[in-house]
């Protein structure tokens, strides 16, 4: 198995971004000229956006205003995900031009599972009520946290999710995928929730190094997450476990 983290940028870019097209899906998805448009009818940027890793169409702006058509369509905002390995390299450009603005500025993290894994008695793999619950609690809206449930849901793909215990009361949770292609396997780690009142209380690392010890136990050494740039909180965590930011990404929506 290869370690996508030492691959060029844009190459490893490339292969996690495919790669997370099956550790957190749409509800639909249609393909277009390379494209691969996601709808999922609510709020989310990942399931609700263009993932532009190929393009075979003759005409850029007119595989735009198609894109366009498509979201309107279904009541959504035309949204593209960029990143280092978007496709065509004038994609940006002529999305200035039509009027996008850039949200969601966020990173993607890389670390070794072997480097991390470390096993828990308060961390428990059997506790699909408390990990709902705290997805819910740590999320932006009540909307927001059911579509994050619902992606949960309608995996096809090996996963789990973790739930790390303070006094019997599931108090921090995360969420792990394993997807590959060929000789790449990943493991995407998405829902790191802490409730409010147990921050600074080691939970969440407890969580991301048991779901570590998971990713190992599936013969998978590559772990990715994504954060949002501004989260210093998180990415201090993460950094502090052994992640390394590889490289970052943003959406641009339409309106």
């Amino acid at each position: 198995m290869q370690n996508l983290g030492q691959h060029p940028v844009n190459n490893a870019a490339e292969t996690i971004e495919r790669l997370s097209l099956l550790t957190w899906p749409g509800v639909e998805s249609v393909e277009f000229q390379g494209w691969r448009l996601r709808f999922a009818g609510a709020k989310g940027h990942r399931p609700n956006s263009v993932a532009v890793l190929d393009f075979s169409g003759p005409d850029l702006e007119v595989a735009i205003a198609h894109v366009e058509a498509a979201y309107a369509a279904r009541g959504l905002k035309p949204m593209f995900a960029l990143h280092p390995a978007a496709k065509p390299a004038a994609l940006e450009k002529m999305l200035d031009v039509r009027g996008y603005r850039a949200e969601g500025h966020s990173l993607v993290y890389t670390a070794q599972a072997s480097e991390i894994a470390e096993a828990s008695s308060d961390v428990r793999f059997d506790a699909p009520e408390d990990f709902a619950r705290l997805v819910r609690l740590g999320s932006k809206s009540p909307e927001d946290g059911e579509e994050r449930l619902a992606v949960v849901a309608r995996l096809a793909i090996p996963n789990t999710a973790a739930v790390a215990f303070h006094e019997g009361v599931g108090r921090a949770c995360g969420h792990i995928g394993l997807a590959h292609d060929g000789d790449m396997k990943m493991a995407a780690i998405n829902l790191v929730r802490t409730d409010p009142s147990f921050r600074r209380c080691g939970l969440a690392r407890k969580v991301v190094q048991a779901l570590a010890g998971w990713a190992q136990n599936q013969a998978c050494d590559f772990l990715t997450l994504c954060v949002e740039e501004t989260n210093t909180p998180a990415r201090r965590l993460y950094e502090s476990l052994g992640f390394k930011a590889l490289y970052g990404y943003h959406y641009r929506v339409k309106g």
